[in-house]
């Protein structure tokens, strides 16, 4: 019989094969958990390799023996960029698309970084970072199905007309803010820390939950006041700009940055 230990397929009554797929299962559930894991597995079909939940396939590369992690990888051990990889392995959009080369380069990066320590962004291509969704007629879209969203992350449009990032020009007083230049340095200039990366993004989407949002949600049982103040709705201008709380804590944050760090520092 045809037998795939990478992917778990053997005849039931071949008890050494079981035996087998017994010990590598074990094998790989336990080096995908290690510390810095950089085990080079099949990337298919593999429980411990998934993009959202799902596992990878791919019969176009299959068929042509790109099958494992390194296949992936350049010679500087890290993951290469759809341009490159297309050029190593002689391929084209009909084989891969840059959608499809997104979602592999995703699970193998959660594969290698299970921990949220280890977690780093620049394993991914910097022109992937979500961007901004616009419709057919390049009207911005008031709200995005989440499962769409990766679909969108080679999408250039201007961020600015987003009514989120709007309302948070409104509400910080400013007459343009360049959020291109925010959203570039929030995905690749101030942090590798993914979940970090997530948060700020959903904060600024305005995606983010707060007391009052979860009030009107009816989870937040209680009201709607910030938890802090006691005096205003929580809301996330409140809670991040406008709460005595938070911009006492502000305060003492740039007192310290002048006082040791930068004598001319401004926060514009």
């Amino acid at each position: 019989p045809e037998i795939s230990i990478e992917n778990a397929l053997a005849h039931p009554s071949y008890v050494i094969v079981g035996d087998l797929l017994k010990c590598y299962q074990d094998w790989k559930t336990k080096s995908t958990t290690a510390k810095g894991s950089c085990t080079n597995h099949c990337v298919w079909n593999n429980d411990n390799i998934t993009d959202i939940g799902s596992r990878l396939w791919n019969n176009g590369l299959i068929a042509r023996g790109i099958l494992y992690i390194t296949d992936f990888m350049d010679d500087d051990n890290t993951l290469m960029p759809y341009n490159l990889f297309c050029e190593r392995w002689n391929l084209d959009s009909t084989v891969i698309t840059p959608k499809t080369y997104v979602d592999i380069k995703m699970a193998i990066r959660k594969f290698n970084c299970p921990m949220a320590t280890h977690r780093d962004i620049s394993r991914i291509d910097k022109k992937d970072s979500l961007q901004f969704f616009k419709d057919a007629n390049k009207n911005v879209c008031k709200s995005v199905n989440g499962g769409k969203i990766r679909g969108q992350m080679h999408v250039t449009s201007s961020p600015d007309d987003l009514p989120a990032l709007k309302a948070w020009t409104t509400h910080l007083n400013k007459d343009y803010i360049d959020w291109t230049v925010v959203l570039d340095n929030t995905f690749n200039g101030i942090t590798n820390n993914y979940k970090l990366i997530q948060f700020q993004y959903k904060l600024l989407m305005r995606i983010s939950t707060c007391k009052y949002m979860r009030y009107k949600m009816k989870i937040a049982t209680d009201n709607g006041q910030c938890s802090l103040c006691h005096t205003s709705l929580e809301t996330l201008e409140h809670i991040f700009l406008k709460c005595p709380h938070t911009q006492l804590f502000t305060d003492k944050l740039q007192r310290f940055i002048k006082n040791n760090i930068d004598t001319h520092y401004d926060d514009r």
